[in-house]
């Protein structure tokens, strides 16, 4: 099992702080995000960890090569150079030798406890797993899920979703096993050869493979997490961290 973290972005929502500083350095108290990230995912047991940069990559890389120099853990990086201009889908496709196993991809962005990945990793065996919440209300900036309430299949995940029609929202935390390894690496070529390839999103995969019943979602209502995009979130994500214990790595 490996972990992806897409951390191309700047984070222009958070500016002036990320002028000089991509949202996943950002520090939360004593860890910057990527740092949550990493070491919740090494207390349960995800030790091979492959990080997209963009924006300041090197600052990226030199950062957490500093970090984690005398620790377990597996590290890679990958820089998208078409960052400033393309959506994430792009940065799936750098990394695409990287499908090569069951593998997280995980938006740059997320904080959330370690309990939130068992709970994923412990639902039935589907090829892709989409990690929702579920509220009273969305709105145009959550990336919203339509799903089948009977079966657990994912119809369709995107912004452009009436908010009246949402179910739920998916966090940025998705889950490929078995055939949806290969499915998805695929799926990410396919369109990357379309002329707006650049534009998309990676849930457009997601959304062509939950077209071929390959994708189904897991409820993680109730768990902790929180999507860094605006200044308000740095304050509700110190107030969330005082809830996770999250230890830093083991030095071996």
């Amino acid at each position: 099992m490996k972990a992806i973290i897409l951390s191309a972005g700047q984070g222009k929502r958070l500016l002036p702080i990320t002028e000089d500083t991509p949202k996943c350095l950002l520090r939360i108290d004593d860890q910057t995000i990527i740092e949550y990230q990493i070491n919740t995912l090494s207390t349960i047991g995800i030790e091979h960890i492959v990080v997209v940069t963009g924006f300041k990559s090197l600052k990226v890389e030199n950062y957490l090569k500093g970090i984690y120099k005398n620790t377990s853990l597996d590290m890679k990086y990958y820089y998208n150079p078409f960052y400033a201009v393309s959506d994430n889908l792009a940065t799936c496709w750098i990394v695409r030798e990287e499908f090569d196993r069951d593998f997280f991809i995980i938006n740059g962005d997320d904080l959330f406890e370690g309990a939130l990945v068992k709970k994923l990793l412990e639902t039935d065996p589907y090829p892709v797993t989409v990690a929702m919440n579920i509220k009273s209300t969305y709105d145009t900036d959550d990336m919203k899920v339509v799903y089948n309430e009977k079966t657990g299949k994912l119809q369709e995940v995107s912004k452009l979703i009436d908010c009246n029609k949402a179910k739920a929202e998916a966090i940025g935390i998705h889950l490929f096993r078995d055939e949806g390894v290969n499915l998805f690496k695929n799926t990410v070529e396919e369109l990357m050869r379309e002329p707006s390839g650049l534009k998309k999103w990676y849930l457009s995969a997601i959304n062509a493979l939950a077209k071929k019943d390959a994708v189904n979602v897991c409820n993680i209502t109730g768990f902790k997490w929180i999507e860094v995009d605006y200044p308000d979130d740095l304050v509700k994500a110190k107030e969330l961290i005082k809830d996770i214990i999250v230890p830093t790595c083991n030095v071996v």
